[in-house]
């Protein structure tokens, strides 16, 4: 069954974020609001003195890719 589930995690057309309900069961891509209110709690929660947001995550990437 594992193998299962990693496979289909590992597909190139599956979500990045994944949403998880309340009883750990993945629900499917999470919606950019749910990745911008997750990036902002979560750098919240670790100190980072810099407000994140979905769109620091996307800019960074391009960035390191374009170097």
């Amino acid at each position: 069954m594992v193998e299962e589930q990693g496979r289909r995690w590992n597909d190139p057309s599956a979500p990045a974020f994944v949403g998880i309900d309340r009883w750990g069961h993945v629900t499917g891509g999470m919606g950019p609001d749910s990745v911008t209110r997750a990036v902002k709690r979560i750098s919240s929660r670790a100190g980072v003195p810099i407000a994140w947001t979905g769109h620091s995550l996307r800019i960074g990437l391009a960035s390191v890719g374009r170097r």
